[in-house]
């Protein structure tokens, strides 16, 4: 979550909210990650550091299969993940000035792939039909809406990581996912919500 000019009480809740939503729908989308965190640095409230698995070639030299496609469809959804669960919780997601940092997930994606930031649009844009920016923007909605699901699914992780956070600050990633597992009483459901969305990286 990208970092306002002042953060207040109800703001530092929002990002706890914010953070857990990207780290349940990590855990639920088989995104690795090290930890996340509500301690602020120089630009950030807070983060979930997910660790970038490069694909073998750029994508401006290989074809749009399936494979690819999904791992570029997780990292957007794990990255949409973070305004959609504020949004779930708070509901003035878009008033704190963080849901449309984390819209702008082409750079994201273009990190996790391993391949420079210039190239974001032309990651994006091969998950479309001749890189319509109409059609992009309907793509990433309803990418946005299949998180959103995987977060209602699994809300009471996501209440139990932000609760934690609120109280410690930063988590690391052994515990976040025991937090999550312990939250998650309907197992089937996990279950389910697992296999459905992540196919093997």
């Amino acid at each position: 979550a990208m970092k306002p000019a002042m953060e207040s009480n109800i703001e530092r809740e929002a990002t706890a909210y914010h953070e857990a939503g990207h780290a349940v729908a990590g855990f639920a989308l088989k995104r690795a990650f090290t930890k996340v965190s509500i301690v602020p640095d120089d630009t950030t409230v807070g983060h979930c550091a997910f660790m970038p698995r490069p694909l073998k070639k750029p994508p401006e030299y290989r074809t749009v299969d399936s494979k690819s496609r999904n791992i570029m469809e997780r990292r957007a959804m794990t990255h949409l993940a973070g305004g959609e669960a504020e949004q779930l919780f708070y509901r003035i997601g878009k008033l704190t000035g963080r849901v449309q940092k984390d819209l702008d997930v082409g750079n994201h994606i273009a990190w996790g792939l391993g391949i420079d930031n210039s190239h974001a649009v032309e990651a994006l844009g091969w998950l479309t039909k001749n890189r319509d920016d109409n059609e992009l923007s309907a793509y990433l909605e309803w990418l946005g809406h299949r998180v959103r699901v995987i977060l209602q699914d699994n809300w009471a992780a996501v209440e139990v990581l932000a609760d934690k956070l609120l109280e410690v600050g930063t988590i690391l990633r052994r515990e976040c996912i025991a937090l999550i597992r312990s939250a998650l009483d309907d197992r089937s459901k996990e279950i389910f919500v697992v296999r459905y969305f992540a196919l093997p990286s």
